[in-house]
């Protein structure tokens, strides 16, 4: 997979905020996310330590999880970006409890950052989720970048009840071909300056919802963003 169009698409987190570190622990403790039931830790992941946070919904014993794939690093990206803090909403509002993660060299996760390996970060993270949470259903969900590299790590892990990409860089990334065998929605602004509308629209197994007048960064509309969110997950 060829992910030298990176200077292409400055596409991480115009939008993140600054990543709120928390010691070390080989133990789950309180994050500073406190507020929202959730509790920073990490997960063993193939170049190290991954850090991550868990926020759960009100039901958590239903069962329902997804894990959360951040924006580019080079960009800023990290597991605290905004636009995940929408997504992680509307899924909360849909019951489903979500595990955010930093890729390898960003945060307090082990490794550097390599722009492929990634998709083995996400792997492990889902295989995390199952392991300690024995889910009854899995969503995996990435942003920009978060999304190529939640589509690559499909043919790496048992097939996740649904995949959710936000914005994915159609054209501008390369994107493996594969069967994901599960339901994929896209959801992506049509003025978004960093995806292939048509590429988009014609991706074959892939439902695309498209936001008026949203850029890539979503600016100022988060709530139509979550709004939409909500409702496809809903769907």
């Amino acid at each position: 997979m060829t992910l030298r169009a990176e200077e292409k698409i400055g596409v991480c987190a115009k939008n993140s905020r600054p990543v709120r570190h928390q010691p070390e622990s080989a133990n789950v403790s309180p994050s500073t996310q406190s507020e929202q039931h959730a509790v920073q830790f990490h997960i063993p992941g193939p170049a190290g330590n991954l850090e991550a946070v868990l926020t759960e919904a009100a039901n958590p014993d239903d069962g329902h999880y997804a894990v959360l794939c951040h924006p580019h690093p080079r960009f800023g990206g990290s597991m605290f970006d905004a636009v995940l803090d929408v997504a992680q909403r509307a899924l909360i509002k849909n019951g489903v409890s979500c595990v955010r993660f930093n890729f390898r060299g960003v945060g307090a996760s082990d490794g550097v950052h390599d722009g492929e390996a990634e998709a083995d970060d996400v792997a492990a993270v889902v295989a995390w989720v199952r392991a300690a949470k024995s889910p009854t259903s899995v969503v995996l969900a990435g942003y920009s970048f978060g999304g190529v590299m939640a589509w690559t790590a499909l043919d790496r892990i048992d097939t996740p009840d649904r995949v959710l990409l936000i914005a994915p860089p159609v054209g501008y990334m390369d994107l493996p071909s594969r069967s994901p065998g599960c339901p994929v929605d896209a959801v992506a602004g049509d003025a978004d300056e960093f995806v292939d509308i048509n590429a988009l629209t014609a991706w074959e197994g892939v439902q695309a919802h498209l936001l008026s007048g949203c850029s890539h960064f979503f600016t100022g509309q988060y709530q139509e963003l979550e709004q939409r969110l909500t409702s496809t997950l809903d769907g």
